[in-house]
């Protein structure tokens, strides 16, 4: 019986919960065009936040991933297996290194946030 209640209230609404398993591969869409494919997440282990998303650019800029902060994410299409960010890809390009191999710490993440001219996540 708890079962089809909870069916019940849950009938009608769109659950946008996912793994991270689920949105790997997706396409990643700046504001003018095509810029790689989610190739990874990292997460905040204090608060289990998702912090960054590593963007692999692929074709566009082999050998290169970038850091995308959640924040910047305008749209992800589940259907079309795809994540739209407000960022433009020349801002992409022009983006701070990413090393996979070095531990994030605070004065890369300030530089990242300053370079897109956004708000820190950790205040100022």
């Amino acid at each position: 019986a708890e079962q089809y209640e909870l069916e019940g209230l849950m009938a009608g609404v769109e659950l946008n919960l996912r793994s991270a398993e689920t949105v790997m591969d997706y396409y990643i869409h700046a504001r003018d065009g095509d810029i790689g494919h989610v190739d990874d997440f990292i997460v905040d282990h204090e608060g289990w936040m998702v912090r960054y998303m590593v963007a692999d650019t692929g074709t566009w800029l082999p050998g290169r991933k970038v850091l995308i902060s959640p924040q910047w994410i305008e749209d992800m299409s589940w259907s079309e297996q795809k994540v739209t960010l407000d960022l433009t890809r020349n801002e992409v390009r022009h983006s701070p290194d990413f090393n996979a191999a070095a531990m994030i710490q605070r004065p890369y993440e300030k530089e990242l946030f300053e370079y897109y001219k956004r708000a820190p996540y950790w205040g100022v």
